[in-house]
């Protein structure tokens, strides 16, 4: 059995490296979310404060910018993602039934990609459908995991419909979603 001081320094620790990611796409999107507000213009992601689970806002002009974005969130919660360089890709595909059951089937399919098919990815590329039957083709570009170089944060264990929000208005795209970790 795992003893329980190692548990909760592991938990501090994945809490640290939240908070750091978040303060690092805030500063680099332009992006500024406070208190599950949107406050800027530009696109990007950020993290928002959960006791076990995280927690991704997403800003993006286009519903294909957001689908982008929400991927790279998942690869960044996994990945050191300065480590990665594009030398390969992999096809993605997403569908289903509603926005909600799209943005869940693209979410796992970037997660299988990463954690199952050891790729380590850096940016993605997403082209959706936006009329049912909702359809998702995209690219993720990045290289073969090698857990030494890229190191290895956190196992997204899976995305979840809980507390999944999407918004496409005419201020841009808007959406929320946890990952279980």
């Amino acid at each position: 059995m795992e003893d329980p001081i190692y548990t909760i320094l592991g938990y501090l620790g994945f809490r640290l490296c939240v908070v750091q990611r978040a303060i690092k796409h805030v500063r680099n999107t332009q992006e500024l979310i406070q208190d599950g507000k949107s406050c800027g213009i530009m696109g990007g992601y950020s993290y928002l404060e959960h006791a076990t689970d995280a927690i991704v806002r997403v800003k993006a002009a286009t519903m294909n910018e957001a689908l982008a974005y929400a991927a790279e969130s998942i690869a960044d919660t996994t990945l050191d993602l300065e480590t990665i360089s594009e030398t390969q890709t992999r096809t993605l595909e997403a569908e289903g039934d509603s926005m909600h059951h799209v943005l869940l089937d693209w979410l796992e399919a970037v997660n299988y990609v990463i954690i199952t098919g050891g790729f380590a990815a850096r940016r993605f590329e997403a082209d959706m459908n936006e009329k049912a039957p909702y359809t998702v083709h995209g690219t993720a570009y990045g290289e073969e995991l090698d857990i030494a170089r890229h190191g290895f944060k956190i196992e997204v264990k899976a995305p979840t419909l809980h507390m999944m929000e999407i918004d496409d208005g005419p201020d841009g795209v808007n959406m929320q979603f946890l990952l279980d970790l």
